[in-house]
């Protein structure tokens, strides 16, 4: 995934911008992190097939911070079972 920020515009652009939430945000960083961390979380997860516990370790951040980042922007993490390993008991 590529990502292309005005960072220019960025710097310039001090108009009312709000985050998800509504909370006004406050300067050019908040700004640039609404706009890259959210591609950040979705490639991290592809990256480490949705397992939040790799996915915090290769980020450098707590599993606890990543869910926040997660719950935050609203990013859902769709685990799917892996058919690699044979379930005890089930029927073939």
């Amino acid at each position: 995934m590529q990502l292309h920020i005005d960072l220019q515009a960025l710097l310039h652009n001090s108009d009312k911008q709000t985050d998800l939430s509504g909370v006004p945000l406050k300067g050019a960083y908040q700004r640039l992190l609404v706009q890259i961390e959210p591609a950040f979380l979705h490639c991290l997860l592809e990256f480490t097939h949705s397992n939040k516990s790799h996915a915090a370790r290769v980020a450098g951040i707590n599993i606890s911070t990543l869910d926040r980042k997660l719950h935050r922007y609203g990013i859902v993490v769709n685990k799917t079972i892996s058919p690699c390993y044979p379930i005890k008991g089930a029927s073939e």
